[in-house]
């Protein structure tokens, strides 16, 4: 790699990132530059390492036929305009080329891997100081239960979620115990900040990401009960039923995870959930169209402006989005790396972080549905994540 390169890698990770962070942070609401202009930056920076790192790149069919799913949902489909489906056809095209499995090559891949590591210290950053942030009495800027520094409490929390697993990974790896104990205290404070912002599902994919991380580390057993029965202590704590004495003396009261505790069990994406179904059965082969949704069979109306839409859970969003087609289209990209036994291998061994990462995801998709968002920073995240670990074909990864 010549020193050129490795400028130009250097530049755009750092640019990336930086836009990244702030579009997901308060900051933006505290300047007069529209959000948009931030959007268009960063569909640059995305849209320029396509034409710097184009050479000798290949396609991955597998992810390709998820793409056509989503045109062909699109074309037999009369979608309203309101949701601007071409355009955000492109713009998530342009993600998952850029950062996703769509289009690879060596360098690709070892851009993927720094943009990763850059957005995993980055989180694990926001979460730890968004807990300070609450612990020194600042205002909350954000919208929602605790946003810390974040712009909204439900990006707080999956940013905290990752962010943990990640310092949880520094901290079994590094070997100077000042480093050990620094990023064992960013774990901890990242776990504050998940309960502090009231997101159930994150904290629940936030504990199976972490299960599965001490079950392929190299922790002695012993330690492993150790933290095992440590973490059903505080999910049976954060889990009891809304009759605790907290919440009955006070309904206002925001002690730490009091919004997890106050909802228990409570389903708060039922409604959602009934739309998408309604959707996938009355659109079962191609769906009501990609990132768009029917009004017709929905309680939710799609913003008349903007077009937003809650889609409520990534796994219902494919169905009633793309139908069979754009299922079974996801079926065959993921049973690759399932079916992979050199996949499981690299990154059980190797890249345990990421495979704990990938849990939290699966986890998280369950009440979230963001996976055809290009806007979506979570999103972004995953198919970074996917990108970066993805079984290409004829790819040597011990030069990655």
């Amino acid at each position: 790699m010549t020193l050129q390169f490795s400028k130009t890698v250097t530049f755009l990770t750092f640019y990336i990132l930086f836009i990244q962070l702030v579009l997901s942070s308060f900051i933006p609401l505290l300047i007069v530059m529209p959000i948009e202009v931030l959007q268009a930056a960063q569909y640059f920076g995305m849209l320029l390492i396509l034409l710097l790192f184009l050479k000798d790149a290949k396609l991955e069919y597998r992810m390709l036929l998820i793409v056509i799913a989503a045109l062909l949902s699109i074309l037999v489909n009369n979608i309203p305009e309101q949701y601007n489906a071409p355009v955000r056809l492109v713009l998530w095209v342009l993600v998952v080329s850029s950062v996703g499995p769509l289009v690879y090559n060596l360098q690709l891949i070892r851009l993927r891997n720094k943009l990763l590591t850059g957005i995993l210290i980055g989180f694990m950053l926001m979460g730890a100081l968004s807990f300070i942030y609450w612990i020194l009495g600042f205002p909350q800027l954000g919208k929602g239960r605790f946003s810390g520094l974040a712009i909204h409490s439900m990006i707080l929390a999956p940013i905290a979620a990752v962010g943990g697993l990640y310092a949880f990974y520094l901290f079994t790896e590094s070997v100077k115990k000042r480093w050990r104990t620094l990023f064992l205290i960013f774990f901890v404070l990242n776990i504050f900040s998940i309960l502090l912002a009231g997101s159930r599902t994150a904290f629940i994919g936030f504990v199976v990401g972490f299960i599965v991380y001490l079950f392929f580390s190299r922790f002695r057993f012993r330690k492993l009960l150790i933290f095992l029965s440590m973490l059903l202590i505080v999910v049976v704590v954060i889990i009891k039923n809304e009759s605790e004495v907290l919440i009955s003396t006070n309904s206002d009261a925001n002690y730490i995870g009091s919004d997890i505790t106050e909802r228990g069990l409570q389903n708060t994406r039922e409604e959602l959930w009934d739309d998408r179904i309604r959707e996938f059965v009355n659109y079962p082969i191609f769906g009501v169209g990609f990132a768009s949704q029917n009004d017709e069979f929905t309680n939710r109306k799609g913003r008349a402006i903007t077009g937003s839409i809650e889609p409520g859970s990534t796994y219902l969003m494919i169905l009633s989005m793309t139908g069979i087609i754009g299922a079974s289209a996801v079926f065959v990209f993921f049973l690759k790396p399932l079916s992979s036994k050199r996949f499981w291998k690299r990154i059980s061994s190797m890249q345990r972080y990421k495979l704990a990462v990938l849990l939290f995801f699966a986890v998280h998709f369950i009440a979230e549905g963001y996976i055809f968002s290009s806007g979506s920073l979570m999103g972004w995240v995953f198919w970074l994540l996917l990108g970066s670990i993805y079984p290409y074909k004829n790819i040597n990864y011990e030069k990655v």
